[in-house]
């Protein structure tokens, strides 16, 4: 009977555990939804990778056509066009033509820039998440903080009303009523403090999500850990290494172009030549036309290309080398998050087994000795502290519970995926 009174508590706590988690969450995602719409980091972060986007449209076109307009072989002492047939006006049209591969590069070199605008804003986003859900944390922290500080104020009240009443019949000295007198105003002050922390997370909160009007009645969870992070979590998915990834790819679209500026690009042209018909002209005022082709000449090859050579393989080895210290640094991250997530589950498992029930016993034997006369009244008050103050201790542990597995869902890449 009683194996069977164990399971039922036993499945009645992993309700309530459930269902306080799906609470902590629906209120998480609301406010989430909230930040990436309203939070002015992500709307930056998604104009600057649209704006990437139109720029890759036209990346690869050619570069604009150069219209021109003049006057031709006027004669210097009158400037007159009717007195030489090789007189008239010519409207020209050029075209440049890039050495072939040029305006492929260029290009690959818009859709790599694309690649870290679209990883830069999905950076940004998780962020977001992030911290939004670390405010959301430290709010619902301050706000069941409050409980336990009332609970531990009112059991000092009762303390105090016991002290005075055996200062009054002579059973302890003015040291002790004057010691539980501070410890319920140090306590009240403690308790201002919190209210006001609550108040402050909330604001940052409000800033985060971009909403001035959440409530000051937000519900506020902190759900008790009900499973182990996902073996399957990794740190490929993580932004930061595609962001990196195609920095890389810009350093060596680069080397590209600079080994195609070797290359001369070529030039057409057509002029048209109005002319008038002037005695003596052969074609009787017949315009003209005119076919030119023109290339630039790479000869200072030794002063510019072949630096820019250079200068774009080392900025590959420069990109290459922060990539790896990206992914470095997330992978210590990454490994310390799940160590710190498995600690905290032990620490957690340690407060509820044996700190905070013998804290609690060893309160209440204090409180009975304390009547009797067999400890002094600092004694008492260490006891009590200490049983309140793990209780504070376990608070934030859960609070750090929660937080970690927020960093570990940014370093994973995941931080908002339902």
């Amino acid at each position: 009977m009683r194996m069977s009174w164990l399971v039922l508590l036993v499945g009645l706590a992993s309700v309530l555990t459930l269902k306080q988690a799906k609470a902590q969450q629906e209120v998480l995602d609301s406010l989430i939804n909230l930040a990436l719409k309203n939070n002015p980091s992500v709307s930056a972060a998604a104009y600057m990778r649209q704006s990437t986007a139109s720029n890759t449209r036209g990346a690869g076109a050619l570069p604009d056509p150069a219209l021109s307009i003049g006057v031709m072989n006027l004669p210097a002492n009158s400037l007159s066009l009717d007195e030489t047939p090789m007189s008239g006006i010519s409207i020209g049209l050029m075209q440049k033509f890039p050495w072939p591969g040029k305006l492929g590069a260029r290009t690959e070199l818009s859709k790599a820039h694309l690649l870290e605008s679209e990883a830069g804003e999905q950076i940004v986003r998780n962020q977001t998440v992030r911290e939004v859900t670390d405010a959301y944390l430290d709010y619902s922290y301050w706000s069941q903080s409050l409980p336990i500080i009332n609970e531990y104020l009112d059991l000092l009240e009762g303390t105090r009303d016991i002290v005075e009443v055996r200062y009054a019949n002579g059973k302890v000295p003015a040291q002790d009523l004057l010691r539980a007198g501070s410890k319920v105003s140090r306590t009240r002050v403690r308790l201002l403090r919190v209210e006001q922390n609550r108040y402050s997370s909330l604001l940052n909160l409000r800033r985060i999500a971009g909403d001035t009007t959440i409530s000051k009645e937000l519900p506020a969870y902190l759900s008790e850990p009900e499973f182990e992070p996902a073996d399957s979590a990794t740190i490929e998915t993580n932004p930061l290494l595609a962001r990196e990834a195609s920095v890389v790819k810009q350093s060596e679209t680069r080397r590209r172009m600079a080994r195609l500026e070797y290359w001369p690009d070529i030039t057409l042209g057509v002029d048209y030549g109005i002319r008038r018909d002037i005695p003596g002209d052969p074609v009787h005022g017949a315009d003209f036309l005119t076919f030119k082709a023109s290339f630039n000449l790479p000869l200072w090859f030794f002063a510019k290309q072949r630096h820019q050579v250079r200068s774009a393989e080392e900025m590959i080895l420069a990109s290459e080398q922060k990539q790896r210290a990206v992914r470095d640094l997330l992978t210590t991250r990454f490994n310390d998050a799940v160590s710190n997530l498995s600690v905290t589950l032990e620490s957690l498992d340690t407060y509820d087994k044996s700190l905070i029930p013998e804290a609690s016993a060893a309160m209440e034997a204090a409180e009975i000795a304390y009547e009797v006369g067999r400890i002094d009244f600092n004694a008492l008050l260490s006891a009590q502290s200490d049983a309140f103050e793990l209780k504070l201790e376990r608070l934030d542990l859960l609070r750090q519970f929660h937080k970690t597995r927020a960093a570990l869902a940014e370093l994973s890449g995941n931080a908002f995926e339902r």
